[in-house]
């Protein structure tokens, strides 16, 4: 029998991650960047914001996995209920340069490492001067914005705006594309846009790591859209993936199924 979450020490992880956003809001103009070994930018925040959250995790959901981008792997068992997939600060780029498009995001994966929760903060984006706070309890189908039950847009068939990565052109052939692109440059809030957004109908993500795509990823199911590989295949999470390795290395698209159906069909990956 799977087991359940206690919905309390949900809604305290939930508290504690818009408490790390406000945190990382102040931070924001005081900040000192410095550069991972792949070039990627990095700040304080990132990291204090990743030890708090690892921090609560583990006192609320003792022997559980936690894989953060900015701390060591806590994979202590692979039967464990649950998997946490936190990034600290998502659009980390943006963020240091005083942008909107950034968030904490926290994924939950269940025992099976399918996407069932999430705790998606984003302090400036969305109409809200509170921004958005996007929430889905594993074990529900509802997915909450700001409070409120969120209902997702009906959208083109044919795709006329998609959120992209800051590098799918090297990635896609968009030749057939007639639409916009729209590139905030937070990988979480890209997907989930067509959940959000009326007029965005379906993302691109670039070949991305877990803590990238499993809290939106657990909305987007939720809301009844699809998220595949290239190659039309769902998007999944290994035990290699968890370990801080790359997702499969193929780019993904996000979107209804007609949305996604014509993306296959019409936006080929280009030979790398």
């Amino acid at each position: 029998m799977e087991q359940a979450m206690d919905r309390q020490l949900f809604d305290s992880l939930c508290a504690l991650a818009q408490d790390c956003a406000l945190f990382a809001c102040n931070n924001q103009k005081k900040i000192h960047i410095s550069f991972k070994d792949d070039g990627s930018v990095l700040t304080e925040t990132d990291l204090e914001v990743s030890r708090r959250l690892v921090g609560a995790v583990s006192d609320l959901f003792p022997g559980c996995n936690i894989v953060s981008e900015e701390a060591p792997s806590h994979c202590l068992s692979w039967d464990s209920p649950w998997t946490f997939v936190i990034d600290p600060i998502d659009g980390t780029d943006a963020y240091c340069q005083g942008m909107d498009s950034w968030c904490v995001s926290v994924g939950i994966l269940d025992k099976d490492l399918k996407p069932c929760g999430a705790i998606i903060c984003a302090p400036h984006f969305g109409r809200s001067s509170e921004g958005i706070v996007v929430t889905t309890f594993p074990g529900d189908n509802e997915v909450y914005l700001n409070g409120e039950l969120l209902k997702c847009p009906q959208h083109n068939e044919i795709p006329k705006q998609l959120t992209v990565g800051s590098d799918t052109l090297k990635h896609i052939d968009m030749s057939l594309y007639k639409g916009k692109l729209r590139a905030f440059g937070s990988s979480v809030l890209h997907l989930l846009s067509p959940c959000l957004f009326l007029r965005i109908d379906g993302c691109i993500d670039p070949v991305c790591y877990a803590w990238d795509t499993a809290s939106a990823h657990a909305v987007i199911l939720k809301q009844g859209l699809e998220f595949v590989y290239t190659d039309a295949s769902p998007v999944s999470y290994s035990k290699d993936m968890l370990s801080g390795k790359k997702a499969h290395p193929m780019d993904m698209f996000a979107g209804s199924a007609s949305c996604t159906a014509w993306m296959l069909e019409n936006l080929p990956p280009l030979r790398r």
